[in-house]
């Protein structure tokens, strides 16, 4: 395969296994660890609520609803968003260390979130982060 620059483009990610046996770039074991943790990466489709110091929090569409708290790989999300928050996209979310990770924005909705949808995202926010919390971390 050559480089994990296959590996993470979203349509090749089912050869992170592959990848991470075969390892052809020498990646350390901890290295190799990181990078095998990705299989339990979380694709989807998210609303990007509200951006807090410590993260930007992304709800789900999953019934019941569950809200992550997402760093970007090299800047906020927030900084990047090409709309106003709440704003729905495509994302996958990757696990790194004990902290989540977007792997870019894929496919910003270029859509206005009128205020009805605004308020469900809102409640499911509240049921969400009541019975889970935020999740901060996609471990074991």
């Amino acid at each position: 395969m050559g480089g994990l620059e296959g590996v993470h483009d979203l349509e090749n990610f089912h050869l992170l296994g592959t990848y991470v046996n075969e390892n052809p770039d020498g990646w350390s074991p901890p290295e190799l660890e990181l990078i095998a943790a990705w299989h339990r990466a979380v694709r989807g489709t998210f609303i990007a609520l509200r951006d807090l110091k410590k993260s930007t929090l992304l709800l789900d569409e999953n019934s019941p609803p569950r809200v992550y708290g997402v760093l970007g790989l090299t800047t906020e999300l927030a900084d990047i968003m090409p709309f106003p928050l709440p704003m729905m996209l495509q994302a996958r979310l990757l696990p790194w260390k004990d902290q989540i990770v977007c792997y870019g924005l894929n496919a910003p909705y270029s859509v206005m979130l009128g205020s009805g949808i605004e308020r469900n995202a809102e409640d499911a926010y509240r049921q969400a982060r009541a019975e889970r919390g935020i999740i901060t971390s996609l471990g074991e």
